[in-house]
């Protein structure tokens, strides 16, 4: 029997230096073996056999023997991170990037063993994946739905978990876990999430980032401009108002288009200094948790370039003795406006703002002045150009009087006349003058001179003041007749002889007119010419002491008319021939 044992233990020693000369490629330093079958062979696998693992995950590598039949083997692991079973699975728990690196098996039984495996490198990724989430769309139509999908890039095994939040106030919930195909179709607004896990434990990603599906409900909005003018135009602040109706006293948010400016989240979308180029279509929808309207229909704002003037239209421009004068302030072709009014008072001073913010663009005034007006609507206050003026009379109960100088009750055609205004109790006040009627050049002053009268000035004569934005009433009417004769002299002696040492009485007049100065003519013989003897005498006498032929002649005004020259007289000297 003993001899049987140390036989068995000498076959077994050189058994092992046979392998070991033989097979040294194939074992570890340091390690014996069984008798190595090159039919049998080892290799690792992982379980599950995922392309990416990540730190914390669960992994399971597996050692698998080929041709070995059913026998039971043990197993050795080349790996000194862990400490390495004896079974055919090395379940790493948790993984880290401390567990990265080559892993090698190998399986023994009874008296022989198999190669070690080649190896299998593990590699294992620090940061932790995150779910990626896309919708089909993320507005959800009424009555309809939107797939959402969930996915992790670069890996396999993944299965999902959803996650919603039904309200803005509220957590996100779990709707649904474990799904395998990353597909989920939602009819309910919200805002989704999703991660994928794998393993056992499981292992989930980072959570995705969120995606907020809208449903849109079966309300239209409607935009309106508030306030409703027709017309806009350049400066303007106007206000586009989104009216949700039937959704009682829900908090909505509102969504603008277009963008152009940083459009509002509220029911007001506030557009100050208006310009042409926020002319366009406008539209909002209403959201309300995570639910949408539908796009109101198209708003058209059109905004004018041009700025509106005022119009201003009076009444009557002649304010009656104690009465009143309505203005009217209009801008034509829109609406909304309250008025602004300006007086000035006299020529000298500056318009000053009288009332303000009238809402009915009528003003009645009683006192004279230049008036003006202006528009303004909005806030802050959009103004229009200011109306052209108005002048204002104001008449006084004053009647100046048309008086002819020199006051002659007969006017001749060529003779210079002057018509003359005159105010009563007015002092030394300045004025300014009216005339009719205009078939000359009427004058602004209170004298009307006409040059070298003519028939067709006679006629009926009025006038009037003005003393800054006062005026008088019209004088009474005041007749003028022209005489187109030209007056003839009349010359007339007490007696013919002028006795000796004695003298003769001349008298030259002119019928039926006044202001006459007469001028004097004698020949004193056949041969001679008559000669001026005496000019511009008042009284119309000549007592004359030398005989001869004599004439006269009346003159007056400055330029000065003359009569036709008289008849003549001849007066004898005693002692004398006659002529």
């Amino acid at each position: 029997m003993e001899n049987a044992l140390l036989c068995m233990l000498a076959f077994f020693l050189l058994s092992a230096l046979i392998y070991d000369h033989a097979n040294a490629a194939q074992t570890e330093p340091g390690r014996r073996a069984g008798a190595v079958k090159d039919s049998i062979t080892a290799s690792v696998s992982l379980q599950p056999n995922w392309s990416e693992i990540f730190r914390g995950e669960t992994v399971t590598l597996r050692c698998e023997i080929q041709g070995g039949g059913g026998a039971q083997w043990t197993y050795e692991w080349s790996s000194a991170n862990r400490n390495s079973p004896s079974s055919s699975e090395y379940r790493i728990i948790s993984v880290s990037e401390s567990d990265s690196g080559d892993y090698s098996c190998m399986g023994r039984r009874c008296c022989e063993c198999t190669g070690w495996s080649s190896a299998f490198r593990l590699t294992v990724r620090s940061d932790k994946p995150r779910a990626t989430l896309t919708a089909e769309k993320t507005i959800l139509p009424a009555g309809g739905s939107v797939a959402l999908r969930c996915s992790v890039s670069s890996s396999a095994g993944w299965k999902f978990d959803w996650f919603r939040q039904e309200s803005v106030s509220s957590l996100a919930q779990l709707i649904r876990t474990n799904e395998p195909d990353g597909v989920l179709r939602v009819s309910e607004g919200g805002v989704y999430s999703c991660r994928g896990g794998r393993g056992d434990p499981a292992f989930y990603t980072e959570t995705s980032t969120e995606v907020t599906i809208q449903e849109t409900v079966s309300i239209k909005p409607t935009v309106t401009l508030q306030p409703n003018w027709s017309e806009i135009f350049r400066g303007e602040t106007v206000t586009l108002r989104c009216e949700i109706q039937g959704c009682g006293g829900a908090q909505w948010t509102y969504g603008w288009s277009p963008t152009t400016r940083n459009s509002p989240s509220s029911s007001e979308y506030r557009i100050n200094s208006i310009t042409e180029s926020d002319s366009g279509d406008y539209w909002c929808t209403g959201r309300r948790g995570y639910q949408i309207t539908e796009w109101s229909d198209a708003f058209r704002l059109t905004v004018r370039s041009d700025k509106p003037r005022a119009s201003l239209s009076p009444e009557k421009t002649i304010l009656p003795a104690g009465g009143s004068v309505a203005l009217r302030c209009s801008v034509s072709s829109s609406a909304g406006w309250k008025y602004d009014w300006f007086r000035q008072e006299s020529v000298s001073s500056p318009a000053h703002l009288i009332r303000t913010n009238e809402p009915d663009g009528v003003l009645r005034v009683s006192e004279g002045g230049v008036y003006s007006c202006r528009g303004g609507r909005g806030d802050p206050a959009f103004y229009t150009e200011t109306s052209t003026e108005v002048t204002i009379q104001e008449t006084v109960s004053i009647k100046p009087t048309v008086t002819l100088q020199p006051n002659w009750s007969e006017i001749f055609r060529g003779e210079t006349v002057t018509l003359r205004c005159e105010i009563q109790g007015v002092g030394g006040t300045q004025w300014t003058y009216e005339w009719r009627p205009t078939t000359r050049n009427s004058p602004s002053s209170s004298e009307y001179r006409i040059i070298s009268i003519t028939e067709s000035d006679s006629g009926d004569y009025w006038c009037m003041g003005r003393r800054g934005y006062q005026i008088t009433g019209w004088s009474d009417a005041f007749r003028l007749t022209v005489r187109s004769d030209k007056p003839r002299a009349r010359l007339t002696a007490n007696r013919p002889i002028i006795p000796a040492g004695g003298s003769v009485a001349l008298r030259c007049s002119v019928s039926s007119s006044a202001g006459w100065k007469f001028d004097w003519f004698r020949q004193e013989s056949v041969s001679s010419l008559a000669q001026l003897i005496r000019t511009n005498e008042p009284d119309g006498v000549l007592r004359v002491s030398e005989g001869g032929v004599y004439s006269c002649r009346g003159g007056r005004g400055d330029p000065a008319f003359y009569t036709e020259t008289s008849t003549e007289v001849t007066i004898q000297e005693t002692g004398e021939f006659s002529f």
